[in-house]
Protein backbone atom coordinates (compact mmCIF):
# COMPACT_ATOMS: atom_id res chain seq x y z
CA UNK A 1 0.00 0.00 0.00
CA UNK A 2 2.81 2.38 0.80
CA UNK A 3 4.38 1.86 -2.65
CA UNK A 4 1.05 2.60 -4.39
CA UNK A 5 0.66 5.80 -2.42
CA UNK A 6 4.21 6.79 -3.32
CA UNK A 7 3.50 6.17 -7.02
CA UNK A 8 0.30 8.20 -6.84
CA UNK A 9 2.14 11.02 -5.08
CA UNK A 10 4.88 11.06 -7.73
CA UNK A 11 2.30 11.15 -10.54
CA UNK A 12 0.48 13.98 -8.79
CA UNK A 13 3.67 15.97 -8.42
CA UNK A 14 4.54 15.46 -12.08
CA UNK A 15 1.06 16.61 -13.15
CA UNK A 16 1.38 19.70 -10.98
CA UNK A 17 4.79 20.52 -12.49
CA UNK A 18 3.48 20.04 -16.05
CA UNK A 19 0.47 22.21 -15.25
CA UNK A 20 2.67 24.95 -13.85
CA UNK A 21 4.87 24.85 -16.95
CA UNK A 22 1.84 25.15 -19.22
CA UNK A 23 0.45 28.07 -17.23
CA UNK A 24 3.86 29.76 -17.07
CA UNK A 25 4.39 29.25 -20.80
CA UNK A 26 0.96 30.64 -21.60
CA UNK A 27 1.58 33.65 -19.40
CA UNK A 28 4.98 34.25 -21.00
CA UNK A 29 3.48 33.97 -24.49
CA UNK A 30 0.76 36.44 -23.50
CA UNK A 31 3.35 38.79 -21.99
CA UNK A 32 5.54 38.69 -25.09
CA UNK A 33 2.60 39.14 -27.45
CA UNK A 34 1.29 42.06 -25.41
CA UNK A 35 4.69 43.71 -25.51
CA UNK A 36 5.62 43.02 -29.13
CA UNK A 37 2.14 42.99 -30.57
CA UNK A 38 0.36 40.28 -32.49
CA UNK A 39 0.72 41.80 -35.94
CA UNK A 40 -1.61 41.18 -38.81
CA UNK A 41 0.64 41.17 -41.87
CA UNK A 42 -0.15 43.25 -44.97
CA UNK A 43 1.22 42.03 -48.28
CA UNK A 44 -1.04 43.66 -50.90
CA UNK A 45 -3.83 46.20 -51.43
CA UNK A 46 -6.56 43.74 -50.37
CA UNK A 47 -4.79 43.10 -47.06
CA UNK A 48 -4.50 46.85 -46.56
CA UNK A 49 -8.23 47.37 -47.01
CA UNK A 50 -8.97 44.66 -44.43
CA UNK A 51 -7.81 47.06 -41.70
CA UNK A 52 -11.42 48.24 -41.93
CA UNK A 53 -12.45 44.98 -40.25
CA UNK A 54 -10.59 45.81 -37.02
CA UNK A 55 -9.73 49.48 -36.47
CA UNK A 56 -7.96 48.71 -33.18
CA UNK A 57 -5.55 46.07 -34.48
CA UNK A 58 -1.76 45.94 -34.89
CA UNK A 59 -0.64 45.80 -38.53
CA UNK A 60 2.71 45.46 -40.27
CA UNK A 61 3.39 45.80 -43.99
CA UNK A 62 5.74 42.97 -45.02
CA UNK A 63 6.41 43.91 -48.64
CA UNK A 64 8.65 46.64 -50.04
CA UNK A 65 5.96 48.07 -52.33
CA UNK A 66 2.22 47.97 -52.99
CA UNK A 67 0.80 49.07 -56.34
CA UNK A 68 -2.87 49.94 -56.10
CA UNK A 69 -5.05 48.95 -59.05
CA UNK A 70 -8.41 50.25 -57.80
CA UNK A 71 -9.67 53.22 -55.83
CA UNK A 72 -8.66 53.18 -52.18
CA UNK A 73 -11.63 52.83 -49.80
CA UNK A 74 -11.05 55.07 -46.79
CA UNK A 75 -10.37 53.08 -43.61
CA UNK A 76 -12.69 54.07 -40.76
CA UNK A 77 -14.49 57.40 -40.50
CA UNK A 78 -15.00 60.45 -38.31
CA UNK A 79 -17.32 58.38 -36.09
CA UNK A 80 -15.19 55.22 -36.25
CA UNK A 81 -11.53 56.30 -36.08
CA UNK A 82 -8.47 54.13 -36.48
CA UNK A 83 -7.14 53.48 -32.97
CA UNK A 84 -4.60 50.77 -33.71
CA UNK A 85 -0.97 50.61 -34.83
CA UNK A 86 0.32 50.48 -38.41
CA UNK A 87 3.99 49.72 -39.02
CA UNK A 88 4.60 50.56 -42.68
CA UNK A 89 8.13 49.12 -42.57
CA UNK A 90 9.34 51.57 -45.24
CA UNK A 91 6.90 50.31 -47.90
CA UNK A 92 6.34 52.47 -51.00
CA UNK A 93 2.69 52.92 -52.00
CA UNK A 94 2.22 53.51 -55.73
CA UNK A 95 -0.95 54.67 -57.52
CA UNK A 96 -2.71 55.62 -54.28
CA UNK A 97 -5.90 57.29 -55.44
CA UNK A 98 -9.41 57.77 -54.10
CA UNK A 99 -12.90 57.35 -55.51
CA UNK A 100 -13.78 60.75 -56.93
CA UNK A 101 -17.37 60.06 -57.99
CA UNK A 102 -18.66 62.56 -55.41
CA UNK A 103 -15.55 64.75 -55.63
CA UNK A 104 -14.78 63.87 -52.02
CA UNK A 105 -11.20 62.98 -51.15
CA UNK A 106 -11.11 61.51 -47.65
CA UNK A 107 -7.61 60.08 -47.37
CA UNK A 108 -6.38 56.67 -46.28
CA UNK A 109 -7.87 56.82 -42.76
CA UNK A 110 -11.15 58.60 -41.96
CA UNK A 111 -9.72 59.79 -38.65
CA UNK A 112 -6.57 58.71 -36.80
CA UNK A 113 -6.38 58.25 -33.05
CA UNK A 114 -3.70 55.54 -33.22
CA UNK A 115 -0.11 55.36 -34.49
CA UNK A 116 0.64 55.37 -38.23
CA UNK A 117 4.27 55.12 -39.27
CA UNK A 118 6.95 54.38 -41.84
CA UNK A 119 5.68 54.36 -45.40
CA UNK A 120 6.04 56.46 -48.54
CA UNK A 121 3.28 57.61 -50.91
CA UNK A 122 4.92 57.90 -54.33
CA UNK A 123 2.95 59.67 -57.06
CA UNK A 124 4.50 58.70 -60.38
CA UNK A 125 2.02 56.55 -62.29
CA UNK A 126 0.01 58.06 -65.12
CA UNK A 127 -2.73 55.50 -65.79
CA UNK A 128 -5.03 56.61 -62.95
CA UNK A 129 -4.02 60.30 -62.89
CA UNK A 130 -3.93 60.66 -59.11
CA UNK A 131 -2.66 64.22 -59.48
CA UNK A 132 -6.03 65.90 -60.26
CA UNK A 133 -8.02 66.52 -57.09
CA UNK A 134 -11.09 68.64 -56.46
CA UNK A 135 -12.34 69.23 -52.93
CA UNK A 136 -15.82 70.01 -51.64
CA UNK A 137 -16.67 73.18 -49.71
CA UNK A 138 -15.54 72.82 -46.10
CA UNK A 139 -13.74 69.54 -46.72
CA UNK A 140 -10.63 68.37 -44.87
CA UNK A 141 -8.08 66.22 -46.66
CA UNK A 142 -4.66 64.66 -46.20
CA UNK A 143 -3.21 61.64 -47.97
CA UNK A 144 -2.94 59.92 -44.58
CA UNK A 145 -6.09 61.26 -42.91
CA UNK A 146 -8.36 64.32 -42.93
CA UNK A 147 -8.10 64.54 -39.13
CA UNK A 148 -5.20 63.41 -36.94
CA UNK A 149 -5.68 63.02 -33.19
CA UNK A 150 -2.95 60.41 -32.79
CA UNK A 151 0.61 60.13 -34.08
CA UNK A 152 1.85 60.10 -37.68
CA UNK A 153 5.57 59.46 -37.95
CA UNK A 154 8.12 58.74 -40.71
CA UNK A 155 5.63 59.13 -43.56
CA UNK A 156 6.76 60.63 -46.89
CA UNK A 157 4.71 62.13 -49.72
CA UNK A 158 6.77 62.42 -52.91
CA UNK A 159 6.47 62.49 -56.68
CA UNK A 160 8.76 62.61 -59.67
CA UNK A 161 9.59 65.79 -61.55
CA UNK A 162 7.13 65.02 -64.36
CA UNK A 163 4.08 65.01 -62.11
CA UNK A 164 2.48 68.18 -60.75
CA UNK A 165 -0.40 67.85 -58.33
CA UNK A 166 -3.31 69.95 -59.61
CA UNK A 167 -5.69 70.76 -56.79
CA UNK A 168 -8.84 72.85 -56.67
CA UNK A 169 -9.47 73.89 -53.07
CA UNK A 170 -12.99 75.13 -52.51
CA UNK A 171 -14.39 77.47 -49.87
CA UNK A 172 -13.48 76.81 -46.21
CA UNK A 173 -11.47 73.67 -47.03
CA UNK A 174 -8.57 72.56 -44.79
CA UNK A 175 -6.00 70.73 -46.88
CA UNK A 176 -2.55 69.24 -46.20
CA UNK A 177 -0.41 66.57 -47.80
CA UNK A 178 -0.25 64.58 -44.53
CA UNK A 179 -3.50 65.67 -42.84
CA UNK A 180 -6.12 68.37 -43.13
CA UNK A 181 -6.53 68.97 -39.38
CA UNK A 182 -3.85 68.14 -36.82
CA UNK A 183 -4.73 67.74 -33.15
CA UNK A 184 -1.95 65.23 -32.43
CA UNK A 185 1.67 64.68 -33.47
CA UNK A 186 3.36 64.79 -36.88
CA UNK A 187 6.94 63.66 -36.48
CA UNK A 188 9.82 62.89 -38.84
CA UNK A 189 7.73 63.23 -42.02
CA UNK A 190 8.94 64.38 -45.43
CA UNK A 191 7.09 66.05 -48.30
CA UNK A 192 8.72 66.68 -51.66
CA UNK A 193 6.48 67.48 -54.58
CA UNK A 194 5.28 70.14 -57.02
CA UNK A 195 1.77 71.62 -56.93
CA UNK A 196 -0.62 73.88 -58.79
CA UNK A 197 -3.43 75.18 -56.56
CA UNK A 198 -6.62 77.02 -57.38
CA UNK A 199 -7.89 78.18 -53.99
CA UNK A 200 -11.13 79.85 -52.93
CA UNK A 201 -12.19 82.01 -49.99
CA UNK A 202 -11.48 81.07 -46.37
CA UNK A 203 -9.53 77.96 -47.34
CA UNK A 204 -6.18 76.94 -45.86
CA UNK A 205 -3.34 74.78 -47.11
CA UNK A 206 -0.14 73.54 -45.50
CA UNK A 207 2.34 71.07 -46.89
CA UNK A 208 2.05 69.00 -43.71
CA UNK A 209 -1.39 70.06 -42.47
CA UNK A 210 -4.08 72.63 -43.16
CA UNK A 211 -4.65 73.59 -39.52
CA UNK A 212 -2.85 72.62 -36.30
CA UNK A 213 -4.43 73.15 -32.91
CA UNK A 214 -3.38 73.88 -29.34
CA UNK A 215 -0.58 71.62 -28.01
CA UNK A 216 -0.33 69.69 -31.28
CA UNK A 217 3.28 68.83 -32.08
CA UNK A 218 5.10 69.16 -35.41
CA UNK A 219 8.74 68.15 -35.10
CA UNK A 220 11.71 66.82 -37.10
CA UNK A 221 9.93 67.24 -40.44
CA UNK A 222 11.30 68.29 -43.81
CA UNK A 223 9.52 70.06 -46.67
CA UNK A 224 11.34 70.64 -49.97
CA UNK A 225 9.05 71.88 -52.71
CA UNK A 226 10.53 72.69 -56.10
CA UNK A 227 7.49 74.73 -57.11
CA UNK A 228 4.06 75.55 -55.75
CA UNK A 229 1.89 77.75 -57.94
CA UNK A 230 -1.14 79.42 -56.35
CA UNK A 231 -4.10 81.17 -57.95
CA UNK A 232 -6.48 82.39 -55.26
CA UNK A 233 -9.67 84.44 -55.37
CA UNK A 234 -9.51 85.72 -51.76
CA UNK A 235 -8.85 84.92 -48.09
CA UNK A 236 -6.42 82.05 -48.55
CA UNK A 237 -3.70 81.09 -46.05
CA UNK A 238 -0.67 79.03 -47.03
CA UNK A 239 2.23 77.88 -44.88
CA UNK A 240 5.06 75.61 -45.94
CA UNK A 241 4.28 73.46 -42.89
CA UNK A 242 0.91 74.69 -41.53
CA UNK A 243 -1.84 76.78 -43.13
CA UNK A 244 -3.13 78.22 -39.84
CA UNK A 245 -2.17 77.55 -36.23
CA UNK A 246 -3.95 78.03 -32.91
CA UNK A 247 -1.33 76.99 -30.39
CA UNK A 248 0.77 74.41 -32.26
CA UNK A 249 4.36 73.56 -31.29
CA UNK A 250 6.80 73.47 -34.22
CA UNK A 251 10.33 72.30 -33.45
CA UNK A 252 13.40 71.08 -35.39
CA UNK A 253 11.88 71.44 -38.87
CA UNK A 254 13.67 72.13 -42.17
CA UNK A 255 11.92 73.97 -45.02
CA UNK A 256 12.98 74.88 -48.57
CA UNK A 257 10.12 76.06 -50.78
CA UNK A 258 9.68 78.02 -54.03
CA UNK A 259 6.26 79.72 -54.23
CA UNK A 260 4.68 81.43 -57.25
CA UNK A 261 1.52 83.57 -57.01
CA UNK A 262 -0.65 84.91 -59.81
CA UNK A 263 -3.95 86.81 -59.76
CA UNK A 264 -4.33 86.50 -55.99
CA UNK A 265 -6.19 88.75 -53.57
CA UNK A 266 -6.07 88.96 -49.78
CA UNK A 267 -3.66 86.07 -49.35
CA UNK A 268 -1.36 85.16 -46.45
CA UNK A 269 1.89 83.36 -47.34
CA UNK A 270 4.29 82.18 -44.63
CA UNK A 271 7.58 80.32 -44.87
CA UNK A 272 6.35 77.99 -42.10
CA UNK A 273 2.85 79.18 -41.06
CA UNK A 274 0.31 81.16 -43.05
CA UNK A 275 -1.50 82.71 -40.08
CA UNK A 276 -1.88 82.39 -36.33
CA UNK A 277 -5.58 82.68 -35.67
CA UNK A 278 -5.89 82.87 -31.87
CA UNK A 279 -4.12 85.16 -29.41
CA UNK A 280 -4.70 83.25 -26.17
CA UNK A 281 -3.08 80.04 -27.47
CA UNK A 282 0.65 80.43 -27.99
CA UNK A 283 2.12 79.02 -31.20
CA UNK A 284 5.78 78.10 -30.77
CA UNK A 285 8.49 77.93 -33.47
CA UNK A 286 11.83 76.64 -32.17
CA UNK A 287 15.05 75.45 -33.80
CA UNK A 288 13.97 75.80 -37.42
CA UNK A 289 15.49 76.72 -40.75
CA UNK A 290 13.42 78.23 -43.59
CA UNK A 291 14.70 78.84 -47.12
CA UNK A 292 11.79 80.65 -48.74
CA UNK A 293 11.46 82.14 -52.23
CA UNK A 294 8.33 83.93 -53.46
CA UNK A 295 7.51 85.37 -56.88
CA UNK A 296 4.21 87.22 -57.26
CA UNK A 297 2.38 88.66 -60.29
CA UNK A 298 -0.86 90.68 -60.21
CA UNK A 299 -1.45 90.12 -56.50
CA UNK A 300 -3.41 92.47 -54.25
CA UNK A 301 -3.39 92.71 -50.46
CA UNK A 302 -0.56 90.24 -49.91
CA UNK A 303 0.68 89.43 -46.40
CA UNK A 304 4.12 87.81 -46.44
CA UNK A 305 6.32 86.50 -43.66
CA UNK A 306 9.54 84.56 -44.10
CA UNK A 307 8.40 82.52 -41.09
CA UNK A 308 4.79 83.56 -40.34
CA UNK A 309 2.63 85.82 -42.52
CA UNK A 310 0.08 87.01 -39.97
CA UNK A 311 0.79 86.88 -36.23
CA UNK A 312 -1.04 89.07 -33.74
CA UNK A 313 0.48 90.13 -30.40
CA UNK A 314 0.52 87.56 -27.58
CA UNK A 315 0.01 84.66 -29.99
CA UNK A 316 3.50 83.27 -30.61
CA UNK A 317 6.95 82.40 -29.35
CA UNK A 318 9.91 82.27 -31.76
CA UNK A 319 13.27 80.96 -30.54
CA UNK A 320 16.30 79.79 -32.50
CA UNK A 321 15.06 80.31 -36.06
CA UNK A 322 16.99 81.16 -39.25
CA UNK A 323 15.11 82.43 -42.30
CA UNK A 324 16.68 82.90 -45.71
CA UNK A 325 13.97 84.99 -47.46
CA UNK A 326 13.85 86.06 -51.10
CA UNK A 327 10.98 87.70 -52.97
CA UNK A 328 10.14 89.19 -56.36
CA UNK A 329 6.81 91.00 -56.07
CA UNK A 330 5.22 93.41 -58.59
CA UNK A 331 2.82 95.07 -56.10
CA UNK A 332 2.71 96.43 -52.56
CA UNK A 333 2.61 94.02 -49.64
CA UNK A 334 2.60 93.87 -45.85
CA UNK A 335 5.70 91.89 -45.02
CA UNK A 336 8.44 90.94 -42.61
CA UNK A 337 11.63 88.94 -43.08
CA UNK A 338 10.48 86.84 -40.14
CA UNK A 339 6.93 87.86 -39.27
CA UNK A 340 4.32 90.29 -40.53
CA UNK A 341 2.19 91.92 -37.79
CA UNK A 342 4.66 90.59 -35.25
CA UNK A 343 3.59 92.64 -32.26
CA UNK A 344 5.63 91.91 -29.11
CA UNK A 345 9.35 91.78 -29.96
CA UNK A 346 10.11 90.06 -26.63
CA UNK A 347 8.52 86.90 -28.03
CA UNK A 348 11.35 86.61 -30.61
CA UNK A 349 14.66 85.25 -29.27
CA UNK A 350 17.86 84.10 -30.96
CA UNK A 351 16.23 84.39 -34.40
CA UNK A 352 17.82 85.73 -37.58
CA UNK A 353 17.26 86.43 -41.26
CA UNK A 354 20.04 86.39 -43.81
CA UNK A 355 18.97 89.22 -46.13
CA UNK A 356 16.48 92.07 -46.48
CA UNK A 357 13.34 91.75 -48.58
CA UNK A 358 13.18 94.51 -51.18
CA UNK A 359 9.42 95.03 -51.30
CA UNK A 360 7.26 98.14 -51.45
CA UNK A 361 4.70 98.35 -48.67
CA UNK A 362 4.34 98.02 -44.90
CA UNK A 363 7.54 96.57 -43.49
CA UNK A 364 7.60 94.88 -40.07
CA UNK A 365 11.17 94.64 -38.79
CA UNK A 366 11.82 91.79 -36.39
CA UNK A 367 14.68 89.45 -35.71
CA UNK A 368 18.30 90.30 -36.52
CA UNK A 369 20.07 90.26 -39.86
CA UNK A 370 23.09 87.91 -39.90
CA UNK A 371 24.67 85.54 -42.42
CA UNK A 372 24.63 81.87 -41.49
CA UNK A 373 28.44 81.84 -41.54
CA UNK A 374 28.51 84.12 -38.48
CA UNK A 375 26.16 81.97 -36.37
CA UNK A 376 26.92 79.04 -34.07
CA UNK A 377 24.79 76.17 -32.78
CA UNK A 378 25.47 77.38 -29.24
CA UNK A 379 24.15 80.85 -30.08
CA UNK A 380 21.01 79.37 -31.64
CA UNK A 381 20.59 76.75 -28.89
CA UNK A 382 20.15 74.13 -31.63
CA UNK A 383 20.27 70.43 -30.82
CA UNK A 384 23.43 68.91 -32.35
CA UNK A 385 21.53 65.62 -32.80
CA UNK A 386 19.60 67.24 -35.65
CA UNK A 387 21.68 70.18 -36.92
CA UNK A 388 25.10 71.31 -37.96
CA UNK A 389 26.46 74.46 -39.59
CA UNK A 390 28.99 73.71 -42.32
CA UNK A 391 30.75 76.16 -44.65
CA UNK A 392 28.06 78.79 -44.12
CA UNK A 393 25.23 76.33 -44.78
CA UNK A 394 22.58 74.77 -42.58
CA UNK A 395 22.65 70.96 -42.59
CA UNK A 396 19.67 68.99 -41.29
CA UNK A 397 20.92 65.58 -40.13
CA UNK A 398 17.61 63.75 -40.31
CA UNK A 399 17.28 61.13 -43.06
CA UNK A 400 14.00 59.94 -44.61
Amino acid sequence: MKRKKQKISLVGILLIIVGCLIVTGSFFAFYVSSKLGNYVYIDDEDDFQKINENLDGNYKIVTSEIRFTKPFVTIGSEDKPFTGFLEGNGCILYNLFFNNEEKSQKGMFGKNQGIIKSFKVWINERNFKPNSFSFLDGESFGFVTPKNEGTITSVSIQNDSTHILEWKINQSSKIGLITGENFGTIRHCYVNTALEIEAHSDSVFGLLCGISSESSLIERNKATISKISINSSSDFSFGSLVGTSSGAILKNNFISVNTFLSNCSNIKIGGAIGAIVETKKITSCEQMYVNFFLKSLSTNNLFLGGLIASALPNSFNVDGVIVNPNADIDSEASYGELLAFAGDESSIKRSFYTQDLNIIGSHYKNGEKKPVSSLTLEELKWDISFWKLENGNVVFKETY
